[in-house]
């Protein structure tokens, strides 16, 4: 007989039997990162910097066994997948729980209020699995509705909101206080600050929480709570029910989503792509890739960002394509181009395009928010951005998105091509357009891994594109 025994968002688990070590265990696959010096001339002096080296591969171990007890230690929020080994194994189980009980969710009709269908059922589905878990919903699904059932279940307990970023959570803010009325919505973060009893917070702020009196957490864009520094923060809070909610929580990559699912639990709910377009509360995609075929060959011994200085940012033949769809994207309708770098961004808007507005990292507050109003309302039509808005934003009339990035993440592709699938007025699709780089096989290769994102995706790919070719929606 096997007994579990459920403390504070821990298993213990004992006796440990053959195979258990290799369930919560997964291959973790990622590119090591190297620490390289270089001479500045600006700065006069040698600099350190990391930069990414060969893909490296470990497994790591979801556990911890003390073999003098032969009790092995893991994250409740692999419970789910410990239950389906031992029935698997068709081993006989016992389940303990001790320590203090976790809140438990109000289950009444009014918190279904104002949902649709399928995020009724995503909702349903959640608060019944008995803790914490995760909700894997495509951009347009309406995971702000579900994080605002989540928050009227749980209403009389404090609770925290997390995002990534301050322009999320501002939105976030103004759109839970309308649809949580009774759930004292509060805020905090540099530019606002809002007591509450529900608290909506970016992730860095969260070790300024006691984790004793926090009852739920509900973690908006919950990939980013992969890195060692975010789900420390949230092990903390071990009498907590902890929710996470994603588009790109399954990160084929380096297969970080079972750390994930230590930190929350189990994917329980899903929305794609397609089932979002059917259910008509999104625009299908179009993604456009140039070829680039000229650009600077670097020496094989190029670092990384010398390669993209002269062959992306300055690359005169790519920012030609790019100034090229601009002048052809019809003038009512808004366009983003996403850049890697302040540095390339200022060099679009030296050069290229003087007339668009910009939105970086480097803006002060009132500029951010007074950039950020004008485009989500449709009032700024054209901008060139950082990955600032790559998450959360929701402006009323996109229609095509540029992604001129070069190194970038998985969840990075999807998330801005995401920024492109909110319905408007004579939208019948949204156009993507983003490059093949071919000079170089380093290039390439970066850019044939980009690609297959968006076919893993199921969109419309037309390849080998040209500007002139490009079919925009009448409006």
């Amino acid at each position: 007989m096997i007994k579990i025994v459920k403390k504070n968002n821990s298993l213990y688990i004992s006796p440990c039997i053959d195979g258990l070590k290799k369930e919560l265990s997964f291959k973790y696959s990622h590119k090591e990162k190297k620490k390289v010096s270089f001479f500045s001339r600006k700065l006069g002096k040698m600099i350190e910097r990391l930069v990414d080296g060969p893909i490296k591969s470990e497994i790591v171990d979801l556990f911890v066994h003390d073999e003098e007890k032969d009790m092995l230690v893991t994250y409740a929020g692999l419970e789910q997948r410990l239950i389906e080994f031992l029935d698997g194994a068709m081993q006989e189980y016992k389940i303990v729980e001790a320590g203090i009980p976790m809140p438990k969710p109000c289950m009444e009709n009014w918190i279904f209020d104002g949902l649709h269908l399928d995020q009724q059922n995503a909702l349903q589905t959640m608060l019944s699995h008995g803790g914490g878990c995760m909700l894997e919903a495509a951009t347009s699904a309406g995971k702000t509705y579900v994080i605002a059932g989540l928050c009227r279940a749980y209403t009389g307990h404090r609770g925290l909101i997390v995002t990534n970023r301050q322009t999320v959570a501002s939105r976030l803010y103004d759109s839970l206080k309308k649809l949580c009325p009774k759930s004292n919505i509060g805020i905090y973060t540099s530019g606002k600050k809002v007591d509450g009893d529900t608290m909506i917070i970016t992730a860095a702020t969260l070790k300024n929480y006691d984790p004793s009196e926090i009852g739920y957490i509900v973690y908006d864009e919950c990939h980013g709570a992969s890195g060692t520094v975010r789900s420390e923060d949230l092990f903390m809070f071990n009498r907590s029910v902890r929710y996470g909610v994603s588009a790109t929580i399954i990160n084929d990559f380096n297969g970080m989503h079972n750390y994930l699912e230590a930190i929350f639990g189990p994917i329980v709910y899903r929305t794609t792509d397609s089932d979002v377009e059917d259910y008509g509360r999104a625009s299908p995609l179009d993604i456009y890739l140039m070829n680039v075929d000229t650009g600077m060959i670097p020496d094989p011994k190029t670092q990384d960002l010398t390669m993209e200085k002269n062959g992306i940012w300055y690359n005169r033949h790519r920012n030609n394509i790019i100034k090229e769809c601009c002048e052809l994207t019809p003038d009512d309708q808004q366009l983003i181009i996403f850049v890697r770098t302040k540095y390339h961004l200022d060099h679009l808007k030296s050069f290229y395009l003087p007339d668009f507005d910009v939105y970086h990292g480097k803006l002060t507050q009132k500029e951010k928010n007074k950039t950020l109003d004008g485009f989500n309302s449709g009032k700024i039509k054209r901008i060139i951005s950082t990955d600032s808005l790559a998450e959360g934003v929701d402006p009323s009339a996109l229609f095509v998105t540029i992604n001129a990035n070069w190194m970038q993440s998985n969840v990075s592709v999807v998330q801005k091509a995401g920024r492109n699938r909110r319905l408007a007025d004579g939208k019948s699709h949204g156009i993507v357009i983003d490059f093949n780089d071919m000079w170089d096989p380093r290039f390439e290769r970066k850019a044939k891994n980009k690609i297959s994102k968006y076919y893993n995706r199921g969109y419309t790919i037309i390849e080998n594109a040209k500007p002139n070719l490009i079919k925009f929606c009448k409006t």
